[in-house]
């Protein structure tokens, strides 16, 4: 079985005493706590180390949306934007190329 947890809506309220009030502080401690207890699952880790790399044949989706006019002082304005970038195809795409690799490893070294 294979488990991806994602931090959006995540309930950290688990954690009990041990929440934070940063997901990616509460994030941590969840990990720490599923290594502790199931000592035998496999941990990979890989993406985040490689996401940048992966980023030259799967680029992240960026949409960038603009927030208008803002008073900057008398007389002054200015535009600003927001620009938001999603790994989710990203992710998706990389977990399901390593699990391939995982399944026909054997195949691969003969």
């Amino acid at each position: 079985t294979i488990w991806r947890i994602t931090a959006d809506n995540f309930d950290f309220s688990c954690l009990g005493a041990q929440k934070k009030l940063v997901t990616a502080q509460n994030f941590a401690t969840l990990i720490e706590i599923l290594r502790a207890r199931a000592t035998e699952a496999v941990y990979d880790n890989s993406y985040h180390r490689l996401r940048q790399m992966l980023a030259a044949a799967w680029p992240l989706e960026q949409e960038t949306e603009s927030r208008g006019w803002r008073r900057k002082g008398p007389g002054r304005v200015s535009t600003e934007a927001v620009t938001r970038s999603d790994n989710d195809i990203q992710f998706t795409r990389y977990s399901r190329l390593r699990y391939y690799l995982q399944l026909h490893q054997p195949e691969l070294s003969a």
